[in-house]
């Protein structure tokens, strides 16, 4: 007969009836996937109060420079945009407009607020910025000239041409450049490259990630030319932001090219699709081809982050 004092003692490293707590052995539990439902639902809040601002901002703009308001036809629309002030009323509002509802939605966020944008250092040094934004307006050429061809510039992008020349040539262009260039890429980049991209991205390989984001940002503009010229612009702003792990660089590029397209059609004589003038054109050839190989080594020579080490 055994005696019970002779028994082994259980071992402290006997764990075979002791619980497994898995909240405390995490890798022990699949990881929680990113919501996506979330892009979903920020691209109809956005079209929603887009719609809402536009319809409040047509009302502000009639009251200013008519002191009536009607029923808006083209002729009425085109007539507020040819006034500074109706200009203004009319995309300022609209920019601000794709702005908040991502602000408020990374704010609530359960993510820091900057990383959930994008709104960080990233790894690229400050060169590769400025050489991947000089490199920008050379795509949009490269574009123009490949379906210019193909393609005939629609009525509203003409018109929206000859707005811009209007206001560039008579004494706005300061005020022009700020709410064409800067405002949109500002606006437009916190929208696509950093809310929705970056959420993309955390669920699906970055190759989608850049597509879904970039034919969104695409769509936004409506108008079908528009849509089909803008796209080439947007992967490549969607490539910038996901290689340098930032949408600063992407900022400063659709900044850059809205500029540059403000300046290329002051010209009477220029329609919306047609290729800058032979200078211009060869200055967008000459800086843009190096700086697009400099912008390519830089994305070579500093791997993409995870989102780990963005944050």
């Amino acid at each position: 007969m055994n005696d019970p004092h002779d028994a082994a003692p259980p071992s402290s490293h006997d764990t075979s009836e002791v619980p497994i707590d898995a909240e405390l052995v995490p890798e022990l539990t699949e990881p929680t996937k990113p919501r996506i439902w979330t892009v979903w639902m920020l691209v109809a809040v956005v079209i929603a109060f887009s719609l809402q601002v536009n319809l409040v901002s047509v009302v502000l703009a009639q009251l200013a420079v008519f002191g009536t308001v009607e029923a808006p036809d083209n002729a009425m629309m085109l007539k507020l945009m040819d006034s500074r002030v109706g200009f203004c009323l009319m995309l300022i509002p609209s920019q601000l407009a794709i702005l908040i509802p991502p602000l408020i939605a990374a704010f609530a966020s359960p993510e820091p607020f900057r990383q959930r944008l994008g709104l960080v250092r990233g790894h690229w040094p400050l060169w590769a910025w400025l050489a991947g934004g000089i490199a920008t307006p050379m795509v949009g050429l490269v574009t123009t000239l490949v379906i210019g061809p193909f393609i005939e510039s629609s009525e509203h992008l003409d018109q929206m041409t000859d707005v811009f020349r209007t206001h560039a040539n008579g004494g706005f262009l300061i005020a022009t450049l700020l709410m064409v260039g800067g405002l949109p890429a500002i606006c437009e980049e916190i929208m696509f490259r950093g809310y929705i991209q970056t959420r993309l991205a955390a669920r699906f390989p970055a190759v989608a990630a850049i597509a879904i984001a970039s034919i969104m940002f695409a769509v936004f503009h409506f108008d079908p030319v528009h849509v089909i010229a803008v796209l080439p612009i947007g992967l490549w702003l969607g490539f910038l932001r996901h290689a340098s792990g930032s949408i600063f660089p992407a900022m400063l590029a659709h900044g850059i090219n809205n500029t540059l397209s403000v300046i290329s059609v002051m010209p009477e004589q220029t329609d919306a699709l047609d290729a800058p003038s032979t200078l211009l054109t060869l200055a967008l050839l000459g800086l843009g081809i190096p700086c697009l190989l400099a912008t390519a080594a830089t994305a070579y020579c500093f791997t993409a982050p995870t989102l780990a080490d963005e944050a």
